[in-house]
Parts: structure tokens; sequence; C-alpha cells
């Protein structure tokens, strides 16, 4: 956690079916960041809702924010919400698995409410999987 917002990483961990060969590559590669790369024709499907209401039918409003946003997006009002993707990798672990790696950042801190992280990657069979955190742990002096 920063004073301007919140750094965090998506990490996916699979076992690596060829040890003795390259890092995967082109489709066989997740692609955890936010941009389309040559011969990578899919990234993961990122949401976060920040302080989202529930309603009779689920959750609505607050700030919607997705890692296939444009880094040119950045809003006037440095109130707003928004969401910056850094850098992305993949290495071999010690364990015998390939690790996909993309670092984003959440700006600025929430002071309220709740964020719901949506995450998917159907290419490599991952449906929507949801992670919500309560804001207030961000707050000053929060102990969490």
């Amino acid at each position: 956690m920063y004073a301007s917002g919140i750094a965090f990483q998506l990490i996916a961990r699979v076992p690596d079916l060829h040890p003795g060969q390259g890092i995967p590559s082109g489709s066989d590669a997740m692609n955890l960041g936010s941009r389309i790369k040559p011969g990578q024709p899919h990234r993961v499907r990122l949401i976060v809702a920040v302080d989202p209401q529930r309603g009779q039918y689920g959750l609505y409003g607050g700030a919607i924010l997705s890692n296939s946003s444009s880094p040119s997006d950045f809003p006037e009002d440095p109130n707003t919400p928004w969401l910056a993707v850094g850098s992305d990798h993949c290495r071999r672990t010690s364990d015998g698995k390939v690790e996909f790696a993309a670092t984003y950042f959440l700006s600025p801190v929430p002071a309220k409410g709740r964020l719901i992280f949506n995450v998917a990657y159907p290419e490599f069979g991952i449906e929507i999987a949801d992670i919500s955190i309560d804001a207030a742990q961000f707050a000053p002096g929060s102990s969490d």
C-alpha cells in the first residue's frame, strides 16, 4: 500500500509440462497483463468494482474498472478511481511450476465500502472468480 494507491499482483502457477524446453509462449502462455501481445490472442479478464451497492438484483453502482482500459484513460479528478497495469512476467519456479504474474495499481486508496475483484480466463478453464475485500482495512491506522 502506498499513500496514492494499492499495488497488487495476479499470479497463476501451472505445472511445467515441458521442463526441458523454453518458457511457454504464444497461445500456450497466460497473459495476466492488460495488452494483447503478438502471437498471444487472449488475456485475463480483470474487473474491479470499487464501493458497489447491493440491491434487489445484485450489485450495482460504484466505479467499475477493467484491465482492458487504456492507460491514457487516467481521470482528471484525482478522487476518481483508476486501475493501471505495470510489469508482467513468466518464469519457472523451483517446485516444478511455471509462474505467470502481472502487477496492478489501484488509485486512490479506497476509503470505505468494498472492493470486488472479478477474474476470468476461459482460454485456460478459469471461470469467473470473485474476491471481495473490505476497504476499511486500508484506512490509516488499520492493523490488518
